[in-house]
């Protein structure tokens, strides 16, 4: 959100939704990967599996606590699985990957890897960039 210290900012929302909204089923936090239209390099040597350290959202994960947590941005499928099974409240959550991959589940499940998504086909008409991509082992349509 370019705030240069969103950490108290979304403390603060954290916190009170947790307080006041007690039937919310979950909450979605994307972890800082993405710089405008820009991946940034996403260091999984962690043991979450996310870019964690500075810039991360532990600090959200901390105040939510037992509650569903989903949690989305660079990940991969070793580190999801890693990240889903350290915080068993954990839903790791894939979006660019969805678009690339029509097949994502199972390239996940078995290893494949993944195709990379095309960021110039985002927000654009037509079927180019969100029906095209090919399933693992087809030739691209």
């Amino acid at each position: 959100m370019r705030m240069e210290d969103p950490v108290p900012t979304f403390s603060y929302v954290i916190k009170e939704l947790a307080k006041r909204h007690t039937d919310l089923s979950y909450i979605h936090l994307v972890e800082p990967v993405v710089s405008g239209d820009n991946d940034q390099k996403v260091d999984h040597a962690h043991d979450t599996g996310s870019a964690h350290g500075p810039g991360s959202n532990d600090f959200a994960r901390e105040i939510w606590g037992s509650r569903t947590y989903l949690s989305a941005g660079g990940y991969n499928a070793k580190s999801g699985t890693e990240a889903a099974n350290k915080y068993g409240n954990a839903a790791i959550v894939f979006g660019r990957y969805f678009i690339a991959n029509p097949d994502l589940p199972e390239r996940l499940r078995t290893g494949t890897p993944l195709t990379h998504y095309n960021r110039d086909t985002f927000y654009t008409p037509g079927p180019r960039g969100y029906i095209d991509y090919p399933r693992a082992g087809q030739a691209k349509a």
